[in-house]
């Protein structure tokens, strides 16, 4: 009965893999309170497990100090709440809090649900980091993984084939008023976060086809996948993904070269998965040219004739974001705040910005508005500290069988891609994204043990 038990959050987990990309990449509201619950329910499930085992979970000390200090930090910023803001007007009202010595969120009402979001991450991260311990278990997420990413990027394919107008069951409302949506994502950059996430991975399983002993099914189910994610990379239509996509196959072309040069009992391996990613790349081409072109040119040419100098507005946003960082200071506005404090510092811009940002499109800058330099600090060893572990150990030819450091390495390439695009975007903000690099950053923080 334990034993089944202990089972309940890791075959859960699974399910939210399938289910974080489906339900509408988890952008609409109910769509997130649903991941919000199942990730609760599976950290409380895996830690009244670990009880009845009377094992304690082998995390990473590291790791596990960021976490709680995390935890800490943003539980207690919303907690002691400074503020009240008026949704309509933006404007602030101070509130008294409970130690009005120390940092609080500037809103409450939006820094609570983003806390709820955040912990449960967390506990993802802690979960996978335990579980990814167990080989047939890292092995069933790196499918599940592969195996739903392909599902998403082919329904995607799909609706550019038939020309489809929206998302096939999606119901026409003005709440999403974007021409350029991808399979269950409105957005195309969140899409196109999503296939770079997942591209590396299948690639990892398409090498792996092609060694000596795999059965002849792996390579009919992995190579028409790898196929698949690299002509919906092109065909959506985001000009950032399209170029890290490159980037990413590139990355694994250069990696397979040099395993060729390393070893002579790979080189016949290594040469196929050479020959694999330019036969791939050349049908994607054609791919692109008879589905999603006639609508990926438009927006290159816009911005070839863009002066970003003078005209771009995420640049723009960076410089703003750059002068209220200062004023954030050590433990920032509070979780989720960026859209509220934001506009008060743009008067002097005038009408150069327009519309309502949400996000501030660089992942780095609204993280530092809203946890200050101590928190930044926090997630960035979470974040780099968890590639740093998975490579270390992708470099201990024994710690792992060939076929896992394989997946390690995509696995951590995955990561590479989502901290670039993170760079000129807000991957790092749209649940299912977080969700699943929550993943992938326990695989890597588990992968000392």
């Amino acid at each position: 009965m334990t034993e089944r038990f202990i089972a309940v959050p890791r075959w859960l987990l699974l399910a939210m893999l399938v289910y974080a990309p489906w339900a509408y990449g988890c952008t609409e509201d109910w769509a997130i309170t649903g991941l919000n619950i199942l990730m609760a329910t599976i950290t409380a499930l895996w830690l009244v497990g670990c009880g009845l085992r009377k094992k304690p979970p082998v995390l990473n000390r590291l790791c596990l100090a960021c976490v709680i200090f995390l935890l800490a930090q943003g539980w207690f910023i919303t907690w002691n709440a400074q503020y009240r803001c008026d949704p309509k007007g933006l404007e602030f009202f101070p509130i008294d809090p409970f130690w009005k010595a120390r940092p609080g969120t500037v809103d409450q009402l939006l820094s609570l649900p983003i806390m709820f979001r955040i912990t449960g991450l967390l506990g993802i991260l802690c979960f996978v980091a335990d579980l990814s311990r167990r080989p047939q278990w890292r092995m069933r997420l790196w499918w599940t993984v592969a195996a739903v990413g392909t599902s998403i990027v082919l329904l995607g394919i799909i609706q550019r084939i038939t020309l489809a107008p929206r998302i096939f069951w999606q119901v026409p409302h003005d709440r999403w008023p974007w021409p350029f949506f991808f399979a269950t994502y409105f957005y195309h950059a969140n899409a196109g976060a999503f296939i770079n996430l997942i591209l590396p991975l299948v690639a990892g399983f398409a090498i792996i086809a092609f060694r000596e002993g795999r059965g002849s099914w792996e390579k009919t189910v992995w190579v028409p996948s790898l196929f698949v994610c690299i002509a919906g990379a092109f065909v959506n239509v985001s000009k950032a993904a399209m170029v890290l996509t490159m980037l990413l196959l590139i990355a694994l072309g250069v990696w397979q070269f040099h395993q060729w040069q390393r070893t002579q009992t790979g080189a016949s391996i290594s040469k196929t998965s050479l020959l694999i990613f330019s036969g791939l790349a050349a049908l994607g081409l054609l791919a692109i040219l008879s589905a999603g072109w006639v609508m990926a040119a438009p927006r290159w040419r816009a911005m070839a004739a863009n002066d970003l100098t003078t005209k771009n507005e995420r640049l723009l946003v960076d410089g703003v974001c750059l002068r209220i960082i200062p004023e954030a200071g050590c433990w920032g506005f509070g979780p989720g705040t960026f859209s509220h404090v934001f506009p008060h510092y743009t008067a002097s811009l005038g009408d150069a910005i327009a519309g309502f940002w949400k996000y501030a499109h660089e992942d780095y800058l609204q993280t530092a508005i809203e946890w200050g330099w101590v928190g930044s600090l926090a997630f960035g060893i979470i974040f780099f500290g968890g590639m740093i572990v998975a490579l270390r150990n992708y470099n201990k030819k024994h710690a792992l069988a060939s076929e896992e450091r394989i997946l390690l390495f995509t696995t951590l390439l995955a990561l590479v891609g989502v901290a670039l695009h993170s760079l000129v975007d807000f991957p790092l903000q749209i649940a299912s994204l977080q969700f699943y690099a929550a993943v992938y950053l326990g695989i890597a923080w588990g992968s000392s043990r």
